[in-house]
């Protein structure tokens, strides 16, 4: 103990200056060297390291991770990146990890990891919303104007992530044959202030995967609002590379401020709390119902592997398990058992294509 305070005093006096990048980069080094971890395990540490860690943290100085910034961190990784519970912890995990071993090395004098709140894991998955939540919905989103909203109608309508929504600008959107073009999504990372200090900030960069840089056509209630919020502009706010989701000056709105909108539209509509990240649960949800394959809609989304749609974002309707049970009735009222066995393997192949 006295031995770690001792170094923790002369880094202070003498200045030493660690950043996380290269807190997070040894350790990885070290596991590597260790070689007590499995390949497939190496790899995941990599990938969290290197995919959210650095980019988020890494140019922090060690000392300056305080709690608020970690929770900070957590907020992003759940809020604005859309991850599972399950996924933050494992990420944090990493971090606590790399952040204990600078405490008992004395290179900072407590773990902030301590004190953070996590989400709890599997506590809530995503969630679609329901038809009769969608209603109430959208009767609010009616009455409502401003680009705030017609990211909501966006979300909705066109399953996009609330990155590239806020990434989106007017030449991304083509009004004559009413298609989304995502080429662009916001990423929160860390900068160093000009007075030492280091902040979070949004930096518009290409979307998250290959997949991602995808066209979406623009079904007729959204194409309506976009020409119909477009007209209402200002000759200046129409350019190009203006951002659709933008402020009265044409810049951008932090996703932030449209999470808070969209948790007070959910409140007006006297609906319970959604994560922004629900729409894409919905819009997935209401394309498998309308009977759209599922490699579109999955391409839609942007993901990389029908799997991912299946398993996350298609959440069967009370409907499709009505239909389920009604086809049960006639099973017990006598109907040829055979040709029902059937029709019930029929409709389970629409709904979970890839289970049957």
């Amino acid at each position: 103990m006295i031995i770690r305070l001792i170094t923790i005093v002369r880094n202070a006096v003498f200045g030493q200056k660690i950043l996380m990048r290269n807190l997070l980069e040894n350790w990885l080094k070290e596991k590597e060297k260790e070689g007590k971890v499995k390949p497939k395990t190496l790899e995941n540490y990599q990938r969290q390291v290197f995919v959210h860690l650095i980019p988020m943290l890494g140019e922090y100085e060690v000392q300056e991770i305080t709690t608020e910034v970690l929770q900070d961190f957590v907020f992003y990784l759940e809020e604005e990146n859309g991850l599972n519970p399950t996924t933050v912890k494992n990420i944090f995990g990493r971090l606590a990890t790399v952040l204990n071993k600078a405490h008992k090395e004395g290179i900072i004098m407590e773990n902030p990891c301590t004190s953070v709140v996590l989400p709890k894991a599997n506590a809530r998955a995503g969630k679609a919303l329901s038809r009769l939540e969608q209603d109430k919905l959208e009767k609010v989103l009616n009455n409502g104007e401003g680009s705030k909203t017609l990211a909501v109608y966006i979300a909705l309508h066109s399953g996009l992530r609330i990155s590239e929504i806020t990434a989106l600008k007017w030449k991304d959107i083509d009004m004559e044959n009413e298609f989304i073009y995502v080429r662009h999504s916001f990423q929160r990372i860390s900068q160093q202030m000009t007075d030492g200090t280091n902040r979070s900030s949004l930096l518009l960069g290409k979307p998250k995967s290959v997949k991602s840089v995808r066209s979406i056509p623009m079904n007729d209630l959204l194409a309506m609002k976009i020409k119909e919020y477009y007209k209402g502009l200002e000759k200046w706010q129409k350019k190009g590379e203006l951002f659709v989701i933008s402020k009265e000056n044409g810049s951008f709105y932090d996703v932030r401020t449209i999470q808070r909108y969209f948790n007070d539209v959910c409140e007006k509509a006297n609906i319970e709390h959604h994560h922004f990240h629900d729409l894409r649960h919905t819009f997935a949800t209401n394309a498998k119902a309308c009977g759209i394959d599922i490699q579109l809609i999955s391409e839609m989304l942007g993901h990389s592997q029908t799997k991912t749609t299946m398993d996350i974002y298609v959440h069967p309707s009370d409907s499709d398990k009505q239909n389920a049970i009604q086809l049960m009735n006639r099973l017990n009222k006598g109907t040829n058992p055979q040709r029902l066995r059937k029709q019930i393997e029929n409709m389970l192949e629409e709904i979970y294509p890839e289970v049957v």
